[in-house]
């Protein structure tokens, strides 16, 4: 079970600046347990209900908060190289996709 943290404090990793139009990196800030928990509940729908979204990326990005927050609840708990994780999550995969 992951701990609940407060990771509003401090950020991990450096920040990541938008390289224009069709480029919008997701903060750090972004990735709660509360986001993650929504993200969960909304693929629940998609699945209890057999009725996915027709496009496939709002999938992607119900993933990416859930994924996001497991890399940052880790990094949050200092186990090794997690930070490296997380903040190369966050420099190579964290963007919002459309």
């Amino acid at each position: 079970m992951l701990s609940s943290l407060s990771h509003a404090e401090k950020l991990l990793c450096p920040k990541v600046l938008s390289q224009g139009e069709g480029n919008w990196p997701i903060s750090e800030s972004t990735f709660t347990e509360a986001a993650a928990k929504e993200a969960l509940n909304k693929l629940q729908i998609y699945i209890s209900l057999n009725a996915p979204p027709v496009d496939t990326v709002i999938i992607d990005n119900e993933l990416l908060m859930v994924r996001g927050y497991i890399l940052k609840a880790r990094a949050g708990e200092g186990l090794v190289g997690s930070k490296d994780d997380f903040c190369r999550f966050i420099k190579e995969s964290a963007y919002l996709q459309h």
